[in-house]
């Protein structure tokens, strides 16, 4: 059975904790590699874009290389739900008492979410060398042939791109070559005939002229018409030769034909392969049917007869043998991904189970409930335990009560702290909530998770999760005690990225505003990842370290979040000035500070620091002298106002209910309801603190975007037209910002806001009122109705 491969398609942080199965779903091939025949079933690909990252702190979807050796060893740490299959599968056979040995993770060969030897390498796919391609140049080089370009990868219709000429096929075709050269030196021309054919089936792997979005391909480049007088070998090799370019062409059927022809042909040295071919020409069909032809049942039904005829020749030709994996595992995936998890648990990690494991990991894809997309029953309903385990760790908010109910099932029928119910105890923890009290732990069952030893390999993960449940569920003073505990002395070694994932509770449960800034810096778990920070102004002062094996340090995204929805402005006003603060928020915060102040209409605080903002702003510095001289609240709101207009930048660093970053009232971008504790506040924080926060934060999240704030003020103030230069200035600035401006979130009712005004009614003051300036001649436009 053959591997398919998966490319990512999601940015950082842009899949969501338990629904980034769908989204890699959607990016599944069908890879068939390694096989002997000339014809390699491809492997195929949804296009995707560029970019594809991860949590540099604490990874969603892998386990760091520097920490895999520990980890498939049995140092587990915390498991998210994430994770990509192969984690969770290693974490089921080391907490089962099955751990890997250093040799056999290495023998693993894991990437990203693929295991084993030939894991496709999608650069390797445009590197001649790793394709074959360079060879078979070389090769025809050196016969004499005029350079040709081919690239292995076909495009189709429906935005995809697959591996259509494979390694072997460029490898076969050198050695045929060779072969041909050899058996006519004394009549040469014949050989060049043979690579004249050959140039034209190549030239089918990857073909210009694909429509995107339309069915119809180019038609096949077959190879010419031979004379009569060509010798009999060569006829055989054209016959099989126009098979194959009708076959890289997407022509199925009709190389189907021909294939069966060769099949029948006693004379051709390719008749041994004419059957086996035919067939293969049968799966490309269903694994690559566009259009009226992708139908479930004719696909099963293509399948049915290629397995028939596999079947007949499986007993004498090993090819078709090795076929019939691959088939029975698309016709019935559940029951072969059951046949392969037994001896996963448990055999040796030799090169048999690697490719075995790969092949299970493939079949899960074909099982996972896509929720809203089909019926399937997903993995919470697979016929063995370990598939069960993993889709009850993985299941999202729609499957989280089925996925308890599971847990709840497995972790009482299964012996009271054996690896089997503290496996079930780990899924349970995970997928439990605070509230509803459908979704709490019973007594019992957090009494059994908290007994389970420190020796365990889930025993961070049970722990995590435990006062993760403590925290959300209001008592994170309570829980420091222990976060700390673990954290300054854990039983087991963490990993980096482990240990984040502690520091991010800590984060919350930090007893004093000390506590809270020494667990905002989190080392890079990735060797290479990651931008330097400063502790603080004294530590960005001191030299470099010597050694560039020194950590690197920065900031996780749940610190400014948690800075900027949890902390009120009586918090947040008293935090540039501390030497604990990390340097890398300092010139954010105290934006969000002076902004934040005039917003809610903290004059004093804003007077403080605006002498401070205008450091450096050499073009508007004398805007904030300006502000500072304003004497009333009216003259405060307008000098700021046009430090706004002129200062796009500033914005309140607002953090949405869900926890997303964003500007203003616009609609938050990210994934921050990604973190479970997002929204709790601080432990150091005094309950009259969060109250002041929560009335903040009111405030701001009813605020309107940005020009919707400024237009009342700036137009009421320009309308009067003030002897002031920067009116037309700031009319001008005003007018440009509307062009990309973020729109509100349409209402529940589906009734769009009406079409603001307010970027027509600015156009239309400064040409009247200024209509001979600079600025109004440079302003040509004003966008849409606003």
């Amino acid at each position: 059975m053959d591997r398919p491969a998966e490319h990512p398609l999601a940015p950082r942080r842009a899949l969501s904790a338990r629904a980034h199965t769908l989204a890699r779903t959607l990016a599944r091939t069908l890879a068939l590699t390694g096989l002997s025949s000339l014809l390699t079933l491809p492997a195929a690909r949804a296009s995707g874009g560029d970019g594809y990252e991860e949590n540099a702190y604490a990874p969603e979807h892998h386990v760091t290389e520097a920490a895999l050796p520990g980890y498939a060893a049995g140092r587990l740490g915390v498991l998210p739900g994430s994770y990509w299959r192969v984690y969770l599968a290693l974490a089921w056979r080391a907490a089962q008492g099955h751990p890997l040995s250093a040799a056999e993770t290495a023998a693993l060969n894991v990437d990203g979410w693929h295991v084993g030897p030939t894991a496709p390498d999608w650069q390797a796919r445009h590197d001649e060398d790793a394709t074959g391609i360079a060879a078979w140049l070389a090769a025809r080089a050196q016969a004499g042939a005029a350079p040709v370009k081919i690239e292995a990868e076909r495009a189709t219709p429906d935005y995809s791109f697959f591996l259509n000429c494979p390694k072997d096929a460029f490898e076969r075709a050198r050695q045929t070559l060779a072969e041909r050269q050899r058996q006519s030196a004394a009549a040469p021309q014949w050989a060049a005939r043979w690579l004249a054919q050959q140039d034209a089936v190549f030239a089918n792997c990857s073909p210009p002229g694909i429509q995107f979005g339309q069915a119809t391909q180019p038609p096949a480049v077959l190879p010419p018409a031979l004379p009569a007088d060509a010798p009999a070998w060569l006829r055989a090799d054209h016959a099989y030769q126009s098979a194959a370019a009708l076959f890289y062409a997407g022509q199925y059927e009709a190389a189907r034909q021909r294939f069966l022809a060769i099949a029948l042909d006693g004379g051709s040295p390719w008749q041994p392969w004419g059957r086996y071919l035919a067939a293969r020409c049968l799966l490309r069909q269903a694994t690559l049917a566009l259009g009226p032809d992708h139908q479930p049942e004719r696909t099963r039904q293509w399948l049915r007869t290629a397995r028939d005829e596999l079947s007949a020749q499986a007993p004498r030709f090993a090819p078709a043998a090795a076929l019939l994996g691959w088939v029975d595992a698309r016709l019935r995936p559940a029951e072969k991904a059951a046949e392969l998890a037994g001896p996963l648990t448990q055999a040796p990690m030799d090169a048999a189970q690697v490719r075995a494991l790969s092949d299970y990991l493939v079949l899960l894809d074909s099982l996972e409930q896509q929720p809203g997309l089909d019926d399937r029953p997903g993995l919470i309903q697979a016929a063995d335990p370990m598939t069960r385990w993993i889709g009850a760790m993985q299941a999202g908010d729609e499957q989280r009560p089925a996925a308890l109910a599971l847990a709840r099932r497995e972790a009482q029928a299964a012996p009271a702290g054996s690896p089997g119910a503290v496996l079930w105890l780990a899924a349970l923890v995970a997928q439990a909530q605070p509230r509803p009290a459908a979704l709490q732990l019973s007594e019992a069952e957090r009494r059994a998770a908290e007994a389970v030893p420190a020796s365990s390999p889930l025993y961070l993960h049970l722990r995590y999760h435990l006062l993760r449940l403590q925290i959300e569920g209001g008592q994170a003073a309570a829980a420091d005690a222990e976060v700390s505990r673990l954290l300054a002395h854990p039983p087991q070694p963490m990993d980096t990225a482990t240990r984040n994932r502690w520091l991010a509770l800590k984060l919350v449960t930090a007893p004093t505003l000390e506590a809270f800034l020494a667990a905002a810096p989190r080392q890079v778990a990735e060797t290479g990842a990651g931008t330097p920070i400063a502790r603080s102004d004294a530590a960005s002062a001191a030299p470099a370290a010597s050694t560039p094996a020194a950590p690197v340090m920065g900031l996780d995204d749940d610190f400014p979040r948690r800075l900027y929805r949890a902390l009120p402005l009586s918090v947040l006003k008293t935090l540039p000035t501390r030497p604990d603060l990390p340097v890398a928020v300092k010139t954010g915060l105290i934006e969000a500070l002076w902004t934040r102040a005039v917003l809610l209409g903290d004059w004093a605080t804003a007077d403080t620091w605006a002498p401070t903002l205008a450091q450096g702003r050499g073009t508007t510095a004398h805007l904030y002298t300006r502000f500072v001289q304003a004497t009333t609240p009216e003259a405060k709101r307008l000098a700021a106002t046009v430090i706004f207009v002129n200062t796009p930048e500033l914005h309140p660093h607002r953090v949405d209910p869900q926890g997303n970053d964003t500007e203003w009232g616009c609609q938050g971008w990210g994934t921050g309801a990604q973190d479970a504790l997002a929204l709790t506040p601080p432990a150091f924080l005094s309950p009259a603190q969060q109250a002041e926060a929560r009335r903040e934060q009111a405030l701001l999240d009813a605020l309107p975007n940005r020009n919707a704030y400024l237009a009342p003020t700036l137009l009421a103030w320009a309308q009067g037209k003030p002897a002031d230069p920067e009116a037309p200035k700031a009319l001008h600035f005003f007018v440009a910002s509307t062009r990309n401006e973020c729109r509100p979130p349409v209402p529940a009712n589906g009734q769009p806001a009406p079409e603001p005004t307010y970027s027509r009614g600015a156009f239309r003051l400064l040409h009247k009122l200024w209509p001979d300036s600079d600025w109004a001649r440079t302003t040509k436009y004003h966008y849409g109705g606003r």
